[in-house]
């Protein structure tokens, strides 16, 4: 199977909704989360809702605006000390 064509398209609308919250320099709404992956009002809705479940995502239920949640907070935490720079530079990531 090739890697570049299998993989799970809601899953990967998914992230991008979570990529937009990364880089938002404020806590956007949930229509400005939608807009840029062309993604309508009520599946993004659902996709917030289930981020929320799992922590990767918390609301202000006072404003409407999202930001990452403890758990996406968490595995940032983490990933740094997983960080082998050795290798990464060995293999011209760095």
């Amino acid at each position: 199977m090739d890697k570049e064509g299998a993989g799970t398209q809601p899953v990967e609308a998914g992230f991008a909704q979570l990529e937009g919250l990364t880089h938002s320099r404020w806590p956007p709404m949930q229509k400005d989360l939608a807009a840029p992956v062309g993604m309508g009002a009520a599946k993004t809705h659902r996709d917030l809702v289930c981020f929320q479940r799992l922590g990767l995502v918390a609301q202000d239920r006072r404003t409407a605006h999202h930001d990452l949640g403890p758990a996406a907070l968490k595995r940032g935490l983490v990933s740094p000390s997983r960080l082998n720079a050795v290798r990464l530079a060995l293999a011209g990531a760095l």
